[in-house]
């Protein structure tokens, strides 16, 4: 799920305005809610990553207040996999 703040929408619409073109370095989501963002502007949208899987960890926390991801792995979207099979 991709959750953005209704801030960080008014935020990237009201960037966006001084630009000819987004570069978004996230999922497919992230992309679509950009254009959604900024589809009232002329801005052009560029999908500059592909999503191949989704990270697994496990998360540490360790005092003071350091985060760690233990055994981490990339679990491939099934979409990916079926068009690599073939």
């Amino acid at each position: 799920m991709c959750m953005w703040t209704s801030q960080k929408r008014k935020k990237l619409q009201k960037c966006a305005q001084q630009y000819d073109a987004v570069i978004v370095l996230g999922c497919e989501s992230a992309t679509e809610t950009v254009r959604d963002v900024v589809k009232s502007s002329d801005c052009k949208v560029i999908e500059a990553m592909e999503v191949t899987g989704i990270m697994n960890a496990q998360l540490r926390f360790h005092l003071p207040g350091n985060v760690t991801f233990d055994n981490c792995k990339v679990v491939p979207i099934s979409y990916h996999k079926k068009k690599e099979e073939k």
